[in-house]
C-alpha cells in the first residue's frame, strides 16, 4: 500500500465542507468556501467536543452518569396551555396512550415471547409508582401512534416530546442517587430510552424534522449510541439490586447461542476488515481496540433466522465496545467508521420494526460519505448488504464481490 500523505483535513470544519470532503478554513460564522458558494454554513460543535478523548478521559474522574448531560435534553418546561389543554383533555389523552401501549406498542418492543408479559404488565406496574417511567411509556406510545396515523403525526409527536422531556427531567436526578428502591425502574427506563432515541432522534435535539445531511445524521446517531452505551453504566451500578427482580430478563442475552458459523459473506467481510486493521491501524493500542470491537461484532452477529433471534442483540454491540474505540469513532477515523458500518447492517435487519425502520441503511450511507478518498472499499460489503433486495442472490453474482473484498 502506498505511503500516507501528511493529513491536512480539517477536524473542526463546517458540516457542508465535511459532506463535500473539502478542507474548511473554519472561519465563523461563515467559512470561506460556503461564502463563495453563497450557501448556509453550520458547525456541529458537539460532534467534535462532547466525545473527544480529553472529554472522555475527564469523565473518568466524574460521576459515571455525567455523560447523560450531553445527550439528554434540558429539563422539561411546564407544558403550554395548548399542549396541556383542560385537565379532562390531558387525562383522556394519557388514558388513550396507556391503552395503546398495553394493547399494541408493547408487542413491538421485543420479539421474545417470554418478555412480552414483562413489557405489558411488569414495567407498567413499576410505572404506576415511578412517574418518569410512566412518562416514558406514554412517550413511546405517542411515537407509535404517530407512526401509525400519519395524518395526526404532528399532534402525537408534540405529545411524545412533552412526555419524553418530562420523563428525563425526573430521571436525570436519580442517576446519582441509585438505590434498591429505584434500581429496577431506572434500568427499565434506560432500556426504553434506547428505543425512544432510535425512534425519534430529533427529540433529543429539539429539531422539527430529521437531519438531512450526513454529518447532522451522524451527530444524532452518536448521541443515540451514547444513550445505548449508558445502559452498561446503569447495569453496573444496579445489578446487585435487579438481578433477582422481574426486570432482569431484559438484560439476559445468551450470546453463547451463536455457535453456528457466520454466513459466508459476513465471514469474508469481517476477515477482510480485520486484515486491514492489522495492516493500517494507526498504532498498536488502537489496533487492539479495533480488533476487540471486531471480536464483539462477530460474537453479536445473528445466526440463523432473524425472526428467531432476540432483537435486543442489535443493540448489544455498542454497549460492549470500549471507550477508546468510541473516542476513535468520534474522531472520524476511517477504520472505526467502517466497523460501525458493519453494525449498521445488523441494525438494518430490524427494518420492519417501526422504531428502527431503515436507520441502519441510512447510517451506512452517511458513514460512506464520511470516509476519505482511498478508503471507500472498507464500506463495500456494508453498502451491498443494506442495498440488496429480498431475493436470494445467484451463485454467479456472489463470486465477484466477495473475492474483491478479499483482494482489497
Amino acid at each position: 500500500m502506498p505511503g500516507r500523505r501528511p493529513h491536512s483535513k480539517s477536524r473542526l470544519g463546517c458540516v457542508g465542507c465535511k459532506v463535500r470532503k473539502v478542507k474548511c478554513d473554519e472561519v465563523r460564522p461563515i467559512c470561506g468556501r460556503c461564502s463563495k458558494r453563497e450557501s448556509g454554513c453550520h458547525y456541529v460543535d458537539n460532534f467534535s467536543n462532547k466525545y473527544s478523548p480529553t472529554a472522555l478521559a475527564t469523565r473518568k474522574t466524574e460521576s459515571p452518569f455525567d455523560f447523560f448531560d450531553d445527550v439528554l435534553p434540558s429539563v422539561a418546561q411546564s407544558p403550554s396551555a395548548s399542549e396541556q389543554g383542560t385537565n379532562q383533555t390531558f387525562r383522556d389523552r394519557d388514558l388513550e396512550l396507556l391503552h395503546h401501549y398495553s394493547t399494541s406498542t408493547y408487542l413491538t418492543l421485543t420479539n421474545v415471547k417470554s418478555l412480552l408479559e414483562l413489557w405489558r404488565v411488569v414495567v407498567p406496574q413499576l410505572a404506576f409508582s415511578h412517574s418518569f417511567l410512566m412518562h416514558g411509556l406514554l412517550a413511546i406510545s405517542a411515537c407509535h401512534i404517530a407512526h401509525l396515523r400519519p395524518a395526526a403525526a404532528e399532534y402525537y409527536i408534540r405529545i411524545a416530546r412533552y412526555h419524553y422531556a418530562s420523563a428525563v427531567s425526573l430521571y436525570r436526578p436519580l442517576l446519582n442517587h441509585l438505590s434498591q428502591e429505584n434500581g429496577a425502574p431506572v434500568f427499565a427506563f434506560s432500556a426504553l430510552l434506547a428505543c425512544l432515541a432510535i425512534a425519534m432522534p430529533e427529540i433529543s435535539h429539539h429539531q422539527p424534522a430529521p437531519p438531512t445531511t450526513a454529518m447532522a445524521y451522524l451527530t444524532n446517531m452518536f448521541d443515540t449510541l451514547g444513550l445505548i452505551r449508558g445502559v452498561k453504566k446503569i447495569v453496573a451500578c444496579t445489578w446487585p439490586w435487579i438481578q433477582d427482580t422481574s426486570v432482569a430478563p431484559l438484560l439476559i442475552l445468551n450470546l453463547e447461542m451463536f455457535t453456528e458459523r457466520l454466513e459466508f459473506d459476513v465471514e469474508v467481510a469481517i476477515r477482510s476488515l480485520e486484515a486491514r486493521i492489522r495492516a493500517d491501524a494507526e498504532c498498536e493500542e488502537l489496533k487492539d481496540e479495533y480488533l476487540d470491537a471486531m471480536r464483539h461484532f462477530r460474537k453479536c452477529y445473528p445466526r440463523g433466522k432473524w425472526e428467531d433471534v432476540h432483537q435486543g442483540i442489535a443493540l448489544t454491540w455498542p454497549v460492549l465496545v470500549s471507550d477508546g474505540f468510541f473516542a476513535a469513532l468520534i474522531e472520524q477515523r476511517p477504520i472505526p467508521i467502517a466497523i460501525l458500518g458493519l453494525w449498521g447492517t445488523v441494525l438494518d435487519l430490524l427494518y420492519d420494526v417501526w422504531w428502527v425502520g431503515r436507520k441502519g441503511r441510512r447510517l451506512v450511507e452517511a458513514l460512506s460519505e464520511l470516509l476519505p478518498p482511498g478508503w471507500e472499499s472498507l464500506m463495500k460489503w456494508a453498502r451491498m448488504r443494506v442495498d440488496e433486495d429480498d431475493s436470494e442472490p445467484q451463485p454467479d453474482s456472489m463470486e465477484y464481490p466477495f473475492n474483491a473484498l478479499m483482494n482489497d
